[in-house]
């Protein structure tokens, strides 16, 4: 690491350890900054070490004090001995700007660590010592990435920080005039219930086939854009990106889908499709269809489209769906497979501090029992995922069961597990031929 030893900041260093020695107090505040290991001279590591080890028993912390301890560890020569700690504690005038002092060795051992961990990258990328191409580069995303994240897993937030935070969120919902706290989904009915999709959550959206869960997953998505300002990410295991967009404008124009793919249109729906393009090109909407895609690249593709300058911030993930990700592929169990991909999708969630929204299978026993309303028992697999997720909805019509329901064109979307909200059935309007989902009309605008 031969770059990494011109970053160091050895004046830093002996004013950080000189102002302990002045002030035993300063060694709480700067203990929270740095460790041990931040330290560039290897005898300043242990000397910052025995520092905290004394002040641990309350001891006193001056030159005497540590050369004792220090013998008695046998480690007194390797730091200079006396003399040098007494150079120490008169290595700084004040106390006064340890911190500041402290925070600046921690950004050079930052860096240091940083190109410690490129190199060891390149170092295996060389040598070939790695699994596969897909694991070396999440491996390597990885580990910068906590490198960057380090300085904040080193504090505590104290609950007057935490309910400062609390109290901007309040402050922010009421400025809005609005309950929706979270990424907009556009039907008031269930932003009525959740707040809207919440930073950090893993939203589960199950149901049978042809309930329409693909097309509720897209409507949130570019609602959420529209309303929230903010980028969408959409992974597509299942359908192409090019018959997916084809979905969406379908919705969006509210052109009947069938005359779309058959070319059948009349000069209404052309018109009413140009329009729909020209608002779909506002929205910041980024859509994956690559098959069976593994949670660590969609980890890694999330992580580049959030740390794009250009665009709006990153304000949801949609994957459609989860039981078609891949696993790792030492993975033997289904149920083990499908639980590690709900696991890491509840990291991802938290790691970028966006609302996660995957699309579920539920098991075929609903079409065996006289009320066909999901149930959290009937999701595939669903031990992990009822566990990892914050939220789970099923999306039901009657009218597909029963032809003389009274129930026609309108969907329940059944909330099932809500950790920080209410349960219960938000209804909705649905447009079998737009494969929309809107408001019930007394709820508001169309």
């Amino acid at each position: 690491m031969s770059t990494a030893r011109h970053l160091e900041a050895q004046e830093a260093e002996l004013s950080v350890l000189g102002g302990v020695l002045l002030d035993n107090t300063a060694l709480d505040r700067v203990s929270t900054l740095v460790d041990p290991a931040d330290f560039f001279v290897p005898r300043h590591q242990i000397v910052f070490r025995t520092m905290v080890r004394l002040a641990e028993i309350e001891s006193p912390l001056d030159p005497v004090t540590l050369a004792t301890a220090l013998e008695q560890a046998g480690e007194l020569e390797a730091v200079g001995g006396m003399d040098y700690l007494v150079q120490l504690s008169e290595a700084t005038a004040s106390a006064v700007n340890v911190e500041h002092h402290a925070g600046i060795v921690h950004e050079y051992a930052e860096v240091r660590r940083l190109i410690q961990v490129c190199e060891e990258v390149v170092q295996k990328a060389r040598g070939g010592d790695y699994e596969d191409t897909e694991r070396l580069f999440d491996e390597a995303q990885q580990a910068v990435y906590e490198v960057g994240q380090a300085r904040q897993g080193r504090h505590f937030t104290t609950m007057a920080g935490a309910l400062k935070q609390a109290i901007e969120k309040v402050q922010r919902a009421y400025e809005l005039k609005s309950s929706v706290t979270g990424t907009p989904t556009g039907f008031l009915a269930l932003d009525a219930r959740t707040a809207g999709l919440q930073a950090g959550d893993l939203i589960i959206l199950a149901a049978r086939p042809a309930m329409g869960k693909t097309a509720l997953a897209l409507n949130m998505a570019t609602n959420a854009a529209l309303l929230g300002k903010c980028s969408v990410a959409i992974f597509s295991l299942e359908m192409p990106t090019v018959q997916l967009a084809g979905r969406i404008l379908a919705s969006e124009a509210r052109v009947d889908g069938e005359r779309m793919r058959t070319g059948h249109l009349s000069d209404g729906d052309i018109d009413r499709l140009l329009q729909g393009v020209k608002r779909m090109n506002e929205l910041s909407v980024h859509i994956d269809d690559t098959p069976g895609i593994s949670v660590m690249e969609c980890r890694s593709k999330c992580r580049r489209l959030a740390s794009e300058r250009t665009l709006p911030p990153l304000g949801l993930v949609v994957v459609d769906y989860l039981q078609l990700m891949k696993g790792r592929a030492n993975i033997k169990s289904r149920e083990q497979e499908i639980s590690e991909i709900s696991r890491n999708l509840k990291a991802l969630a938290k790691e970028l501090s966006v609302p996660v929204v995957a699309l579920s299978q539920l098991n075929r026993g609903v079409e065996s029992r006289p009320n066909k309303r999901p149930q959290l028992s009937d999701l595939r697999e669903s031990g992990a995922i009822e566990q990892d997720a914050d939220i789970i909805m099923f999306v039901y019509r009657d009218e597909y069961y029963n032809e003389d329901s009274e129930d026609r064109g309108i969907a329940e979307v059944i909330i099932g597990k809500n950790r920080s909200g209410s349960t219960g059935t938000a209804k909705l309007k649905f447009f079998k031929q737009w494969t929309r989902f809107d408001n019930l009309e007394d709820e508001g605008p169309r």
